[in-house]
């Protein structure tokens, strides 16, 4: 069975929610899938790309100005997105071949700039800088009850010396990770940390794919760090096969 659902709802903002069920571990018979495409339609603001100076100071961060693509689109097909299910509490297993999750500093720029790392688990932060001081702070985007995205600091230091510093991912209030440099402002990259192995960041064409997933209803909802969340609930069934396409732009 194959349905499609196009969604082009207007929110934007980060939402914590209620407090999570811890989530649970189990085998998926007969699971469903739901993929899609995230698109751009319309004009790109003109921060799309962000311009910061660079000063010299540091060896390997170069010279003259910095350009940092914010909202990245390639052939109507919007990069940079995070695809997540909401409001699962039990479902397939992590993957026991998961790769350890690094955060690199090269050059002056986090590598990867987004990434999915399970929360609860060990993030490796490794600078490899040799003659650069960074300083890491990774912050969680809360939704307060006005409306407004405050970031709460969930690990800050500094990190003079190449090498790597392990720290545990465990968000408080939310998935939603920002992560920079107190001394490069043109430093950014963005993490998601949910409990569930049900997300993905998207392909470089905007495609995404959720897999062996149970079923049930469920919301669907795409970040993008800089034009926002959108959401839409969705039905799984068995064996089933769930399009959803999501529209950012104007």
């Amino acid at each position: 069975m194959l349905a499609m659902i196009i969604f082009m709802a207007t929110s934007i903002l980060l939402s914590t929610g209620t407090a999570r069920a811890e989530y649970k571990e189990v085998t998926v018979e007969n699971g469903g899938s739901i993929s899609g495409k995230v698109a751009f339609k319309g004009e790109l603001p003109e921060d799309a790309v962000e311009h910061f100076p660079v000063s010299g100071k540091w060896p390997g961060c170069g010279t003259g100005v910095r350009d940092v693509v914010r909202i990245d689109v390639a052939d109507g097909a919007l990069r940079g997105v995070f695809v997540l299910l909401d409001g699962i509490t039990e479902g397939k297993p992590w993957s026991d071949a998961e790769p350890a999750t690094v955060l690199d500093q090269k050059n002056c720029v986090f590598l990867p700039e987004l990434q999915i790392v399970r929360a609860g688990t060990r993030l490796i932060v490794r600078n490899s800088d040799p003659e650069v001081l960074h300083n890491v702070n990774i912050r969680e985007l809360i939704e307060t009850s006005s409306g407004r995205t405050i970031e709460g600091i969930l690990f800050n230091i500094a990190q003079p010396l190449p090498g790597d510093i392990k720290m545990k991912v465990k968000p408080k209030s939310s998935p939603y990770l920002n992560v920079g440099c107190e001394l490069h402002n043109f430093m950014v990259a963005y993490i998601l940390a949910p409990e569930h192995p049900y997300a993905v960041v998207v392909e470089p064409d905007g495609t995404f794919l959720l897999n062996d997933v149970p079923p049930g209803d469920y919301s669907l909802i795409a970040w993008h760090p800089k034009l926002g969340k959108k959401r839409t609930s969705v039905t799984v069934t068995a064996g089933g096969e769930l399009k959803v396409d999501f529209e950012f732009g104007n």
